[in-house]
């Protein structure tokens, strides 16, 4: 169901952007009234897409939700072609007026006929289960605030381990201490409590983690422990090899006291791989291990008989952690029947069984829940599943906590799916692709970055998305999901045909594939090319896999978000582009991209970090650009037209501080200006420029030389 329903939100979108723009001038009346009657089917299609028989089998069909969905994305291409030729050509022209008529006729119908099956089906399943028409939601038990991982329990384990890593057993060499445990039993909340206690922080000149998990790309993670543990990268590191990065990491911590957390590995060879960047300096360094394999953690273990095997939690440290993830850090219920809800709650904590995951997973569903009913009905669901073993039970409560999900919220929390396992997501980039893939719903006066944001909060409340890292005031950069949470995108987004994921263990390959995926995830080196059958509309190459092929390019792309790639033809119906080129001079084909939102583009050699990119006179005409990236920006002078949504600029070239792309720019919020010294102009006039972006929040002047007093 989320497909569809991610479907409808992206065409409702995309009806709604054309309803209130300035295209429809000159259209006749019966134009509007076409759009107006898709908006609201499509709207209703939607609501009843909500509605269940007796709180669980969904009121539409699986068939039926497939029709819905092909016929939602069939209607967004149809609308969003209609946009583009009303951009290129004038509404007053009879030829114009006529395809306007026959493409809003053709998903007219479409539509009308799908509406009626969804009529059909409902009166059907109203007369047999006395269903409603759709599920209301209940007002939350508390707000919701964010509930980031708390460590209950396992006291006595950190003051062992504390003591253990600090002190010792009396040997200078160089130890290494396992964890070990079944997935969701909270050895990364373990050791990340390790990390952050005072006397670790008194005793290791340099912490640090890396997570290397069962995918793991080595140079990423040299790249981690050069850049934010010995803080020793420059420009160069991304076009050394791996040996020069080890030798690199070595250096940066031979003689320094150190403590490494390695995180969630999966084999001994991977331990055999890493564990020569970490010199023995004689002087007492440490490395804390995480691994779900006992065998890797007794063989990578200085002393295996010293590794700390976590246990289950026990009831009260159950029951502590329960109360804290569902009511926060007062633990008191508000309302009546107070001592049911506490009966409710014992039983639910104890048929977790002890597991850190499972608890938290049960309790961000209760969070949202205010009625006993529904606190029973979770409590029911999760006492069926006593009898599984322990991951199966893990994955299934897991499931029942997406399955509570509100649509929205559903399809957002698929795509961490798009992303391997354990991999660390930038928060802006999340939000734009959210916005790119139609995800996000805009109501009232809010923006789509508003809007995603409260989504991304709400998933990281209800315990389903992990806050990896956040800025000095406090606001979320980094999040990533549990590996069980990844399995269930992968398994959820699969059946509904959402995402597909090509590996290296891959036995069907991108242009074999004939079902309609909306995502293409390349995690493998090994690929042939796209066929041009191939009706994804987003394609992410996450493993720098180097691609020229175009044969998929169709005109349904909205998001590519690629490494080491160049094309000369990029699909006019792009909303999100992200190309890293090794190219020193780039024409960029962008200028029929009217319908893009986020433009990021980077020169891979370090010598080259401030190429400046010339975009074409183009850019002032789309309207849609909401961020800019690139390490240098070049913006001809835009005459009258203004970039009205554009929110972020990073990269503009200090000769473009000019008042008249100011005023273009005016509604921009960040803004990053790049340059070399001698770039910028000697005296101070251009800042005064500044004063013609009034909703200016965050600026930044670079170069990498001292410029001037400011």
């Amino acid at each position: 169901m989320a497909a569809t329903y991610a479907a409808l939100t992206s065409v409702l979108g995309t009806i709604d952007k054309l309803l209130r723009s300035n295209l429809l001038v000159g259209l006749e009346e019966v134009h509007k009234q076409q759009l107006e009657s898709l908006d609201k089917m499509f709207g209703t299609l939607q609501v009843s897409l909500t509605g269940k028989c007796d709180g669980r089998e969904p009121i539409i069909n699986k068939g039926l939700q497939r029709r819905i969905k092909d016929v939602a994305l069939d209607a967004e291409d149809e609308v969003e072609s209609l946009m583009k030729q009303l951009i290129i050509e004038p509404a007053d022209d009879e030829q114009v007026l006529e395809c306007c008529r026959m493409k809003l006729d053709k998903v007219s119908q479409q539509a009308i006929q799908v509406t009626d099956s969804v009529k059909e089906e409902l009166i059907i399943k109203q007369k047999i289960n006395n269903c409603p028409e759709a599920e209301s939601s209940a007002s939350p038990l508390l707000d919701a605030s964010i509930r980031e991982n708390v460590m209950e329990g396992y006291n006595e384990e950190r003051g062992r381990m504390v003591q253990r890593l600090t002190r010792g057993s009396g040997s200078n060499r160089l130890e290494v201490v396992s964890v070990v445990g079944m997935p969701g039993i909270g050895k990364t909340t373990f050791a990340k409590t390790i990390l952050y206690d005072n006397s670790i922080k008194r005793v290791f000149r340099i912490r640090g983690w890396i997570t290397v998990s069962n995918n793991y790309d080595l140079k990423k993670l040299l790249l981690v422990l050069l850049r934010d543990v010995i803080r020793m990268g420059d420009g160069n590191d991304n076009t050394m090899d791996i040996g020069k990065l080890a030798e690199r990491v070595q250096q940066g911590l031979k003689g320094e006291k150190y403590f490494i957390v390695v995180d969630d590995i999966w084999s001994q060879k991977a331990w055999d791989r890493i564990s020569h960047w970490f010199p023995d300096c004689g002087n007492r360094s440490r490395i804390l291990l995480t691994s779900r394999d006992n065998k890797v953690g007794e063989y990578a273990a200085t002393n295996p008989n010293e590794s700390l095997v976590m246990r289950p939690l026990t009831q009260d440290e159950s029951r502590c952690l329960f109360y804290h993830k569902v009511f926060g850090e007062n633990y008191s219920i508000r309302g009546s029947d107070i001592d049911e809800f506490e009966k409710v709650g014992e039983k639910v904590v104890t048929n977790c069984k002890g597991l850190p995951l499972m608890i938290t997973a049960v309790a961000g569903i209760l969070s949202s829940k205010s009625k006993l009913d529904e606190w029973m009905e979770v409590a029911q669901s999760v006492s069926s599943l006593v009898n599984d073993d322990d991951y199966k039970q893990c994955l299934k409560v897991v499931a029942l906590s997406y399955n509570n999900l509100p649509s929205l919220m559903k399809a957002c929390f698929l795509h961490f799916g798009v992303f391997p396992k354990a991999h660390v997501i930038s928060v802006k980039k999340l939000i734009r692709l959210w916005i790119a893939e139609g995800l996000i719903n805009l109501k009232g006066v809010d923006e789509f970055e508003q809007v995603a944001a409260r989504v991304l909060h709400d998933l990281i409340g209800k315990s389903l998305v992990i806050v990896e890292k956040r800025s000095l005031d406090g606001q979320i950069k980094t999040c990533r999901i549990h590996d069980l949470f990844h399995d269930l995108c992968m398994m959820e987004a699969e059946s509904e045909n959402l995402l597909y994921v090509l590996r290296s263990d891959s036995t069907i390959m991108i242009s074999q594939l004939y079902t309609n995926f909306r995502w293409i995830s390349i995690q493998s080196e090994n690929y042939d090319t796209f066929s041009s059958s191939i009706k994804a509309r987003s394609l992410y190459n996450i493993n720098d896999a180097y691609f020229t092929q175009e044969g998929f390019l169709s005109k349904r792309v909205r998001v590519l978000d690629l490494e080491e790639y160049y094309t000369s033809r990029l699909s006019e119906g792009l909303r999100y582009l992200s190309v890293v080129t090794a190219e020193t001079c780039v024409d960029l084909p962008i200028t029929n991209l009217w319908n893009l939102q986020t433009l990021i583009f980077f020169v891979t050699p370090p010598y080259l970090i401030h190429e400046v990119v010339t975009l074409p006179e183009e850019i002032w005409q789309m309207s849609q650009l909401r961020h800019l990236y690139a390490r240098g920006i070049y913006l001809s002078s835009p005459g009258e037209k203004v970039l009205g949504n554009l929110q972020s600029v990073s990269g503009l070239s200090p000769c473009c501080c000019t008042k008249e792309i100011f005023e273009g720019i005016k509604k921009v919020k960040k803004l990053a200006i790049r340059g070399r010294k001698g770039e910028y102009p000697t005296d101070l006039k251009w800042i005064d420029n500044l004063k013609y972006l009034q909703h200016l929040e965050s600026l930044s002047i670079e170069t990498t030389e001292l410029l001037y007093d400011i």
